[in-house]
């Protein structure tokens, strides 16, 4: 079953997803644990984050949305909705600046904490990907 997204939730699950726009990003990251896969994730996750924000000041859904895990983003609302959700917001988030003040890596999860929030990334089959939003855990509470 998929979720349904409008494009005015677009620029609020943009939000969810990353500051965006970064300018680069500081190396002042760490990852939890010492071993040579760790510094191999962290470089990972600094890479798909790298990406995402230089998607985001290019205003490439396309892009952008390439960074969910491909069947998770097709249960949630595919790359076609994804497209159409995210072109405009990622107009209207090109001016941003947001850098990267830490990776945290706890297995296979990874959290990267911005100069103005933070982006959950999850790895999927030794790959790292941006982790694709819960619309229904971002709906208001009903009583």
């Amino acid at each position: 079953m998929r979720l349904k997204a409008s494009p005015a939730a677009g620029a609020i699950i943009l939000t969810v997803v990353l500051g965006l726009s970064a300018c680069g990003g500081s190396d002042s990251g760490t990852a939890n644990g010492d071993t040579g896969s760790s510094v191999n994730d962290e470089a990972a996750v600094r890479e798909v984050s790298t990406k995402l924000q230089q998607a985001s000041r290019d205003g490439d859904a396309a892009k952008f949305c390439s960074l969910f895990e491909p069947s998770r983003l097709d249960a949630w609302i595919g790359n076609k909705r994804c497209i159409k959700i995210f072109k405009p917001a990622l107009k209207q988030a090109s001016d941003r600046k947001i850098e990267v003040e830490t990776i945290d890596i706890d297995g296979e999860t990874a959290t990267v904490k911005f100069n103005v929030g933070e982006t959950k990334f999850k790895k999927f089959d030794g790959k790292w990907y941006v982790e694709t939003p819960d619309l229904e855990a971002q709906a208001p509470q009903k009583d």
